[in-house]
């Protein structure tokens, strides 16, 4: 009887070992996956510090990178948060989104808002004459979407979790009172970063006054989320690079911004009368 317990407590003894041996090479298995993908994906993340943008940095002429207006448009958000009022979006969540919202250059690279637009015959901003709204180059705008959405799909693929590609998506949909904030201080960047810059992308592209506020009507339009902040920042770094000469003004155009036209509030022809 003791022979036949020794022989079963010798079995379960070497089931044990079996099942230790098993549980650590599959353990050392599934670490190893989940450890190069994260390693190699912060590996190419890293390389968004060579990501160069087109506006300057300072007036010396070194353009900003990809890492930098992440990191800008974080602490601006986060600056900026408690003057969201009356409906303030969940501030860590916008912080997620800014952290992420531009990684996929790493591999598509950047592509400015005022390459996607079409140009007039003397070179600045197409605005449409009926409705002074922007004309888009649609084709640019498509082919700055597939580039992203490859590189989404190979940076986020190495990740074991879908987690920071739902968040990609999320500020891309701009469904979300989060995704429109975090879109709205992405956008004030560059026009902060033109204002300490001496309007180096504003000269670059032939910005107008017109056509900069005709992309700001286009953003208000798409994102009705945001609160009035976002729109008045936007109009007040216009009108400093307008009065410094930066960016062109046609004064009649004055004339259809303040007036009244359809799906214009009179809030926003009270707030245009702060930069005249």
């Amino acid at each position: 009887m003791a022979e036949l317990l020794l022989k079963q407590d010798m079995a379960q003894l070497e089931l044990d070992h079996l099942q230790a041996v098993f549980d650590a090479k599959f353990h050392t298995l599934i670490s190893s996956l989940f450890v190069d993908g994260i390693l190699t994906f912060l590996g190419h993340v890293k390389e968004l510090i060579k990501v160069e943008r087109t506006v300057d940095v300072v007036t010396n002429g070194r353009k900003e990178n990809s890492a930098e207006h992440s990191w800008h448009a974080a602490l601006f958000l986060l600056v900026l948060h408690p003057y969201l009022r009356p409906d303030p979006p969940n501030l860590l969540q916008c912080l997620r989104l800014l952290i992420v919202h531009d990684i996929v250059e790493v591999f598509a690279g950047d592509t400015p808002l005022l390459s996607t637009v079409q140009r007039a015959a003397d070179g600045t901003i197409a605005v449409d004459s009926a409705t002074q709204e922007v004309v888009m180059d649609q084709s640019a705008v498509d082919n700055k979407v597939q580039n992203e959405l490859s590189a989404a799909a190979r940076l986020f693929g190495l990740l074991p979790t879908a987690t920071l590609r739902s968040l990609w998506d999320e500020f891309e949909a701009r469904a979300t009172t989060e995704a429109q904030h975090a879109k709205g201080v992405d956008k004030l960047c560059p026009l902060l970063q033109n204002y300490v810059s001496d309007g180096s992308d504003y000269k670059a592209f032939q910005s107008t006054f017109d056509g900069e506020v005709a992309l700001r009507e286009r953003f208000i339009k798409k994102n009705t989320l945001v609160q009035p902040i976002i729109a008045d920042l936007w109009l007040s770094l216009l009108e400093q690079a307008r009065n410094s000469g930066w960016i062109q003004w046609h004064f009649l155009h004055a004339l259809f911004w303040l007036g009244p036209r359809p799906g214009r509030t009179a809030a926003q022809m009270t707030s245009a009368t702060i930069w005249l």
